[in-house]
């Protein structure tokens, strides 16, 4: 999953990457932001030139369900997001966690932690990735790129 967008103040945001088991879902345009997902090298593994989506109170946003190949793991070097205001990049040194928590029955995501709120979760993750909760719940964890654990 890449997402991120820009604020209603013209600032580009890119949100922690994570690896999810869900349906592919990739721009249905070009435009002036493009998204690299870099390996090591220097490799190009992944590009998408595309048009924001506007939001309501200003800037605009994106989501996409991007392929992720098994053989990446390990290997990526960053992810960098380029526009109009700017180029933004998560990195291996990206450290801003963030959990997906969701429900096990239904599948549906419950909540998004970022910053603080996040802590309890990656205590009972204690590990980067996926771990089961005892309230029903699967959390995905992520510092940055995808596979990339707490240093």
């Amino acid at each position: 999953m890449l997402w991120g967008g820009v604020t209603p103040g013209g600032q580009l945001r890119l949100d922690p990457a994570f690896v999810m088991d869900v349906p592919e879902k990739l721009p249905s345009s070009a435009g002036p932001y493009r998204l690299e997902v870099v390996g090591d090298g220097g490799a190009t593994l992944l590009a998408l030139d595309f048009a924001m989506d506007e939001i309501s109170d200003g800037g605009g946003g994106f989501l996409f369900m991007a392929p992720f190949r098994e053989e990446w793991r390990g290997t990526l070097d960053r992810i960098v997001l380029r526009g109009p205001e700017g180029t933004i990049t998560l990195d291996r040194d990206t450290r801003r966690p963030m959990a997906i928590v969701i429900d096990r029955a239904s599948g549906q995501i419950r909540a998004i932690l970022r910053g603080d709120a996040v802590e309890a979760r990656i205590q009972a993750a204690e590990t980067e990735g996926e771990a089961e909760a005892a309230d029903g719940t699967r959390v995905l964890v992520s510092y940055g790129l995808p596979g990339q654990g707490p240093q």
